[in-house]
């Protein structure tokens, strides 16, 4: 068999077509159509001479390829794609996510069973340390709650954006979800664990698992807020007097520790960013 560079091989030819199947380039098609038109093709495995085939039914051959090619790159994505959701689950998703963000209590209740359970971080107040949580388990039948529930999530400026959600089972979804709680400047990865019951939602799940997420959208990470507190005693430690918690609390604090006011603690916060810069 011939080794020559100049020769396009069925084998050359397939594995070009395969490297450059995701090429977006205008000008491959015609590239390759001047390629196996103009050069010599083997045909070893026919004990054949080189030939040169005609201009069009090389053309066609490498179109054959290359769309053979994208068929096979477009099934693979669809085998690694995740279960898509019933219709009714994933409109319930959709209508918690947005009660949350609007802070809306009734469009909460009418998402959940009359006993439907909420279980969320909350701070270990033996702990001393913003990251230990341990999850706060609360139904929603419970009067006052969902409202009370509402309050460290306006007062922190929380917006939920939903990822990618998938099937556990006939009852369970776990979605990919990021939180974004604008007056920290912060970012957290969680996870959301739906269970329903027909048309409610019987129990939510939402747990912290990226404390420092990546390409985030906010300029903080959960592991940076103890940087911040180590800068604030720096730099005004009367503030940090007033606006730190002093070790443990008696009191356990919904997703954060911190009892001061939020508008400093922004205005901090926001400070602290600047400086980094």
């Amino acid at each position: 068999m011939s080794n020559r560079p100049d020769r396009l091989t069925d084998d050359v030819i397939t594995h070009f077509l395969r490297t450059r199947a995701a090429d977006a380039e205008p000008g491959l098609l015609s590239g390759i159509m001047h390629a196996v038109g103009v050069t010599p093709q083997d045909r070893s495995w026919l004990r054949l001479r080189p030939m040169a085939l005609p201009r069009q039914a090389l053309l066609v051959v490498a179109l054959a390829l290359l769309l053979a090619s994208l068929g096979a790159i477009a099934i693979g994505s669809r085998l690694v794609q995740p279960d898509p959701l019933p219709a009714l689950q994933e409109i319930m998703i959709s209508q918690v996510i947005d009660a949350v963000n609007g802070r809306d209590v009734g469009l909460l209740r009418s998402s959940f069973a009359a006993d439907g359970v909420l279980e969320f971080p909350s701070v270990d107040s033996t702990s001393g340390r913003e990251g230990r949580v341990y999850m706060s388990d609360w139904s929603l039948d419970v009067e006052g709650f969902a409202e009370a529930w509402m309050e460290p999530l306006a007062a922190w400026g929380l917006a939920a954006e939903v990822g990618s959600c998938r099937p556990q089972s006939e009852s369970t979804v776990t979605c990919a979800v990021v939180t974004r709680w604008h007056v920290l400047q912060l970012e957290i990865g969680e996870r959301w664990t739906f269970e329903f019951d027909g048309d409610r939602v019987t129990r939510l799940e939402m747990v912290r698992v990226d404390a420092d997420p990546p390409n985030r959208v906010l300029p903080l990470g959960l592991v940076d807020l103890e940087r911040w507190e180590a800068w604030l005693r720096g730099t005004h430690p009367e503030q940090a007097d007033r606006l730190l918690p002093n070790g443990p609390d008696i009191f356990g604090w919904f997703y954060f520790r911190f009892a001061a006011s939020p508008v400093e603690i922004g205005a901090s916060i926001r400070e602290y960013v600047a400086s980094q810069r």
